[in-house]
């Protein structure tokens, strides 16, 4: 982040403590009224207006001064002064009217704040993950439904009850944006893997924080209670403050990996609150869509178990083939090798023999001193594939280790010997200075050795001979 003149910090810590100052005064006024009730005007035109104004300004300030991510910064930062525009417009032409027009300027005001959320959330977010796993995107739409299908069923059935066709249409265009915003951030959240950096946290609490409050008062002025100062009502400028405080937070460049049960527990969490919509409309009356956004959500829970289990499974298989697999070459390694022995130890009989070809490379060590280890490895490699090769389907190919290679075929003794002249010639190598070639030790089973142990000695004996 860029670093700012000592004037500018100055003047930034200030505002920031004048925030928390005036913050701290308003819940006073608010749930105490310490002030006294005449001052209460006074707290909700000026003093509240100012909080949502000085958050927009951190924002907007952030963009101006730090390139990067300026697009976000501007984008939240003009969506907060929306927002302290709308509750201006209302302060200074609304407040004194006991019915006023809807939709009003103010009502336009304010719904500009939830598209400028929106791409700001998307912003920040590409600027985090690289890689936009489909699990990660399950569990968004996971969280999503749940907390949409929790709103649905709080709120709107009061919303549409409301009566005025105007007021309604307002009302469900706010309960929409909360609903969108709480998803959206749910879903940013899961595809950090649950690990929002401090930035990115900050800027979800906030908002959702907003949204929880809007949609409280959204229920309260749809079934007629009055809607007066209290102490909930200062969770509105706190929510814009923690965005504003989020413009200044230094980026994690690398946050860590979620593993483990966050990964499961987060959408766990939610399926269990769409289940819990469903069992409240089990003995209270619930809206359609609240039933549909439960469903969905544990339908998603489904899938999201389904593609964990896939997963999971292509992980073991991956870890599984790994153990077996020498990491050099490509080939099976020794352990793999020991387990295919046995089993064609137990098959083979007189009628339908195996050969077990083990070599072992001839001027490597001097090749090795000479050119060094990575050119070694690389001719390892080079020379596995090309054993690979030439066994074909006829048998497996294994690297044990070091030098060592190792060829299991069930194939008669002559054509047996053809393969071993063939895998001869794969595992040499001609060039300047420097020949490889390969020994080889070859045992037929059953007719030479009748059990792992006594083929692998016998092939070594041969070998060294």
């Amino acid at each position: 982040m860029t670093e700012l003149s000592t004037r500018a910090l100055t003047t930034l810590r200030i505002a920031a403590a004048l925030s928390v100052a005036g913050l701290g005064a308003y819940a006073a006024q608010a749930a105490f009224a310490v002030c006294g009730a005449s001052a209460t005007n006074f707290f909700e035109i000026y003093v509240y207006n100012a909080l949502i104004a000085a958050a927009a300004g951190f924002c907007l300030y952030r963009a101006m001064v730090e390139p990067r991510e300026r697009a976000a910064w501007l984008l939240v930062g003009l969506g907060l002064a929306a927002w302290a525009a709308s509750e201006a417009w209302y302060s200074l032409f609304l407040s004194g009217d006991a019915s006023p027009a809807m939709p009003s300027v103010s009502d336009a005001l304010w719904l500009l704040f939830y598209p400028a959320c929106y791409a700001t959330i998307i912003l920040l977010v590409r600027a985090r993950v690289r890689e936009f796993r489909a699990s990660l995107w399950l569990d968004g739409a996971v969280g999503a439904l749940a907390m949409a299908a929790v709103g649905a069923a709080l709120v709107l059935p009061a919303v549409g009850a409301s009566g005025d066709f105007s007021e309604v249409a307002v009302d469900l265009a706010y309960l929409l944006g909360d609903v969108m915003l709480i998803g959206l951030v749910i879903s940013a959240f899961a595809l950090t893997e649950w690990r929002p950096d401090r930035t990115l946290l900050l800027v979800g609490t906030g908002l959702v924080l907003s949204a929880v409050v809007d949609g409280f008062f959204l229920w309260q002025g749809a079934t007629g209670t009055a809607v007066d100062s209290t102490l909930v009502a200062t969770l509105w400028p706190a929510s814009a403050l923690m965005v504003g405080a989020a413009a200044w937070q230094r980026p994690v460049m690398n946050p860590r990996r979620a593993e483990g049960w966050r990964l499961l527990a987060m959408p766990a969490s939610f399926g269990v609150a769409a289940v819990g919509v469903l069992l409240a409309g089990l003995v209270l009356p619930i809206v359609p869509t609240a039933r549909a956004l439960a469903i969905a959500s544990l339908l998603a829970v489904i899938g999201r178990m389904s593609m964990t289990l896939r997963e999971n499974k292509a992980l073991l298989e991956g870890t599984r083939r790994e153990a077996l697999t020498d990491a050099l070459t490509g080939l099976a390694n020794r352990r793999r090798l020991m387990l295919d022995l046995e089993h064609e130890v137990s098959v083979a009989n007189e009628d339908a023999p195996c050969t077990l070809l083990l070599f072992d490379l001839d001027g490597f060590k001097q090749y090795n001193d000479r050119f060094g280890h990575p050119v070694g490895d690389a001719l390892l490699a080079r020379l596995g594939n090309r054993l690979g090769l030439a066994v074909g389907s006829a048998g497996m190919a294994y690297r044990l280790g070091g030098d060592e290679f190792c060829v299991i075929a069930a194939l008669d003794p002559k054509r047996a010997l053809a393969l071993r002249d063939r895998t001869r010639e794969a595992l040499t190598d001609r060039g300047r200075g420097f020949e490889v070639g390969s020994s080889c030790g070859h045992v037929m089973i059953p007719a030479e050795a009748s059990d792992v142990s006594s083929a692998l000695r016998l092939a070594d004996e041969r070998l060294y001979a």
